[in-house]
């Protein structure tokens, strides 16, 4: 993941939460495969924008 050189914005944190393996190759998050529903990798960003986290 740090050797990645992606800059982690909304929208690549979305992408990611959807398909970390298309994002990052061997990103080690296994077994972890993404979550598929649009509504709720908008929940998990609202969540980690939200103050106090």
């Amino acid at each position: 993941m740090k050797s990645s050189d992606i800059v982690w914005d909304e929208s690549t944190l979305l992408r990611f939460i959807e398909d970390p393996e298309a994002v990052v190759s061997g990103n080690g998050m296994k077994p972890y495969t993404g979550v598929r529903s649009a509504e709720d990798r908008a929940r998990i960003v609202a969540f980690l924008k939200s103050p106090g986290k």
